[in-house]
């Protein structure tokens, strides 16, 4: 959202991210749960190329959902 007060969209990925590893300790679970339902609230497109590649490599998410994504 625009309304979100946050210096970035990198962070919003960093906060979901930090967010499922504490909630789900299993892989597959943050998976899951970052490919249906959390990811698509990270607006991709406003990210900086330094973190969407960083996004290609994280094992925490899905590797289709993210190369689609970025």
């Amino acid at each position: 959202s625009d309304d979100l007060q946050v210096a970035s969209e990198d962070a919003v990925y960093d906060f979901v991210l930090k967010w499922t590893r504490t909630h789900y300790q299993k892989l597959e679970e943050r998976r899951d749960i970052l490919s249906s339902r959390l990811g698509r609230y990270i607006r991709f497109p406003y990210m900086t190329c330094r973190k969407l590649r960083k996004v290609l490599t994280c094992s925490d998410f899905d590797h289709d959902f993210a190369t689609k994504s970025v």
